[in-house]
């Protein structure tokens, strides 16, 4: 068998870029604001289920439709109010009564290249809409900016032009829009606070200096008690400020919302029982504005609700009855039903742990979903770096895990992943259990079949102490013209086909063409590297040529396309290499048919020989621990992560097992309808099934990777060495020779400290 290649040497010190974000840190009792150090998570911390916040979640279906965006939840007149935008790109308008029957719809007549940005109702069940209007579906200029009032048959019923009076080419921007008893409409914009009426159009409430200093400009909330609210917010801030429409004033922030983070962001709903309610993250609060404090409702994660992502819309019926939007895995959203449950009636279980830094949100999902359906176990979870605020605290995190694990402290189920184990050091403690015997004949695991070089990538020393359910695929596309019968690419065959284009190497790989970027492209940096016996070979000729060709490409990108249509330069033959990681089969039709409109060549990464040097990236990868005593439990789960593929997920990663996997290649030939489209920057583009002949062709390029990537992204420290160096060699202070025996003795010197 392969040796799987020991991850420790990478692992000692590992800088995260992402970070998740500060929670809130009141609990039950008042708020303040979150120290810039957090306390990092440890598997001696776990607690019982809070069963003081439990809720249990209905899904309703009927009322969204499938792959639908959401735009707009409320609760008017007793009934559930939900405005969203189907496959095909039309807005449409559900209200369904709390059981979750629909009491009517009706579709919102606006054109396709109509672009909203809020909706609101007023207690007549009229529903105003902003929205401006561009030139075509695929420009980005602006023809107008309206305000549009419908009846509650949908009918149209008044239309205002809230740039009738704005100089040409004016900046304008509206923040929200809030239906009040008192003074009717509000609307937030970068003119202030207005007030509209059908008979004075728009009125000045508060001068537009007062929302000037607010980050995104201020979103307007309305609470129950018809108090408004402006809601602040960007990636490292997010405040929450009374509005007093009577004096034209705006009062001070509060002190229970303060740095978040955009992953798991803050939104706010009216209901009874509270002035406000907040979700943030994987908990709902209620917020009293004249103590200025929080008080938890509900613990989504207790609860095992929602995906890892959080709450994406929400609205209380009361304290004990929310509804609320969920991103699902397929991009699309659901809507759910949220009850609280009574603490005596929740079911007691025993808890297994589940550890790791930086969980990935597959296993998160896996673990919803068993403990909803597993009668005997619930596992909790803890993610050593779910509160970091900083890289320090990142490195920290990392340390802890690893430290706990190897000094026997170590979860039940381990959570594993490049950036964050140490494998082999778990490997060499003793730490993981060998379960390759629970996939031999007669082991509990022996009806899961792995594709053959997926099984042997799960291999060291012809032991398996980790498993994936779940993989992408790491390689360059293009054009099958261009590559002319290559299934690799050499540095010279990139030469060659940048030449014959004539594209130039400021665009030939799109956005990543930039000096560091291509090094990133070709990093297929395993090979340089022999951790049994502590050695590198960065000096090597092959690693040279990377550095030369690299300095060919700008130093930053000049690409000419936006993020939203960088595409476009593949399909107008003004780029060449895409670097294409493909999560299942629809991103392969993607390329295809949406990105290139042509037969296509996946080409694996930048390498001087003519193999297939693709890469197999493990998701949702977990071990058990060897002294664990909840064996049984920590099988039962890595069972259900097989078992809980979804063939008609056509988002769904690639499954590693067999049977998921035909079932995923008979899904992508199949058609989903009329409203299904891929999404390209702002455009849409009707999807097209893969034929069956297509779908085999992708299944044996899979079938034929031999590399998996035990380095995954960018943040080790081998990497970290190399993307130091470099930069010498581009700036003409050193030869590439000079930069590569740099490189070749720091790896060294850092491997053997770090055997």
């Amino acid at each position: 068998m392969k040796k799987r290649m020991g991850k420790s040497i990478f692992l000692k010190k590992v800088t995260v870029s992402v970070l998740t974000m500060a929670v809130l840190v009141s609990s039950v009792t008042g708020c303040g604001k979150k120290e810039s150090s957090a306390d990092v998570k440890s598997v001696n911390q776990i607690k019982e289920i809070d069963k003081d916040h439990f809720f249990k979640e209905e899904e309703i279906k009927g009322v969204i439709e499938e792959g639908s965006e959401d735009v707009y939840l409320d609760y008017v007149g007793g009934k559930i109010k939900c405005v969203y935008l189907d496959q095909a790109g039309k807005y449409k308008f559900v209200s369904a009564n709390t059981d979750g029957t629909v009491d009517k719809s009706y579709e919102i007549p606006v054109s396709t290249n109509d672009k909203h940005a809020f909706f609101e109702m007023d207690e007549s069940e009229n529903l105003y809409m902003q929205y401006s209007d561009y030139e075509s579906d695929e420009s980005d200029q602006k023809t107008g900016y309206y305000l549009v009032k419908f009846d509650n048959t949908g009918k149209e019923a008044g239309r205002e032009d809230l740039l009738s009076d704005a100089p040409a080419n004016s900046m304008f921007s509206i923040e929200g829009v809030a239906w009040t008893k008192d003074n009717g409409l509000i609307i937030s914009s970068s003119r202030g606070v207005e007030k509209y009426s059908e008979q004075d159009g728009l009125t000045c409430i508060i001068d537009p200096k007062l929302l000037h200093s607010f980050k995104n400009g201020g979103r307007l909330i309305k609470g129950s008690d018809e108090q408004l609210y402006i809601h602040s917010y960007n990636l490292d801030d997010s405040r929450l400020w009374k509005v007093d429409l009577a004096n034209g004033k705006i009062g001070e922030p509060s002190k229970c919302f303060g740095e978040t983070n955009a992953d798991k962001g803050l939104s706010f709903s009216r209901g009874e029982g509270y002035g406000l309610y907040a979700a943030l993250g994987n908990y709902i609060y209620g917020y009293d504005s004249k103590e200025d404090k929080i008080t938890e409702i509900a613990n989504l994660r207790d609860s095992d609700i929602g995906f890892e992502e959080g709450i994406n819309r929400f609205i209380a019926v009361n304290e004990g009855e929310f509804w609320a939007t969920f991103c699902k895995d397929n991009g699309g959203v659901y809507l759910s039903k949220l009850t609280k449950v009574n603490p005596e009636d929740i079911k007691e279980k025993t808890t297994v742990t589940l550890g790791g830094a930086y969980i990935n949100s597959d296993i998160i999902n896996e673990v919803h979903k068993f403990n909803k359906t597993n009668d005997e176990y619930r596992i909790q979870v803890i993610d050593y770096a779910e509160d970091c605020l900083s890289d320090d605290e990142a490195d920290r995190s990392v340390e802890k895990f690893n430290l706990d694990i190897l000094s026997g402290k170590a979860p039940d189920i381990l959570a594993v992943s490049a950036d964050s184990s140490d494998i082999s050091g778990y490997i060499d403690k003793g730490v993981l259990m060998d379960l390759g015997p629970l996939f031999d004949k007669g082991g509990t695991l022996e009806n899961i079949e792995f594709l053959p070089n997926v099984f042997e990538m799960m291999h060291t020393k012809d032991k398996i102490y980790t498993v994936f359910s779940r993989f992408t695929v790491n390689t360059l596309a293009m054009r099958k013209r261009f590559a002319e019968g290559r299934t690799s690419l050499s540095i010279s065959d990139c030469e060659e086909i940048i030449d014959k284009t004539g594209v130039g190497y400021k665009a030939a790989f799109g956005s990543d063409s930039y000096k560091e970027g291509i090094i990133y492209c070709g990093g297929d940096f395993d090979k340089y590297l022999d951790p049994e016996n502590g050695k590198c070979s960065f000096t090597d000729s092959d690693f040279i040529e990377l550095l030369t060709f690299a300095d060919k490409f700008p130093e930053q990108s000049e690409y000419d396309y936006g993020m939203f249509d960088e595409d476009r330069g593949y399909l107008e033959d003004k780029a060449i290499f895409r670097y294409s990681p493909l999560s299942n089969f629809r991103d392969y039709a993607m390329l295809k048919y949406g990105v290139f409109q042509d037969d296509i060549s996946l080409v694996g990464c930048i390498n001087s020989n003519s193999e297939n040097s693709a890469k197999i990236c493990p998701l949702a990868e977990v071990g058990i621990n060897s002294k664990t005593k909840y064996k049984d439990a920590a099988v039962q789960f890595i069972k259900s992560m097989f078992e809980n593929y979804d063939p008609s997920n056509i988002y769904s990663s690639f499954p590693s097992d067999k049977a998921s996997f035909e079932a995923a290649k008979k899904a992508a030939t199949q058609e989903r309808g009329e409203d299904d489209y891929f999404s390209l920057g702002y455009d849409r583009i009707k999807a097209t099934p893969l034929t069956e002949a297509e779908v085999q062709e992708l299944s044996n390029y899979i079938l034929s990777i031999k590399n998996h990537d035990d380095n995954f992204g960018f943040y080790t420290e081998i990497n970290r060495i190399i993307m130091e160096e470099v930069p010498a060699f581009f700036g003409g202070q050193k030869t590439a020779e000079e930069v590569a025996d740099t490189i070749q003795n720091r790896a060294t010197t850092y491997m053997n400290e770090n055997k």
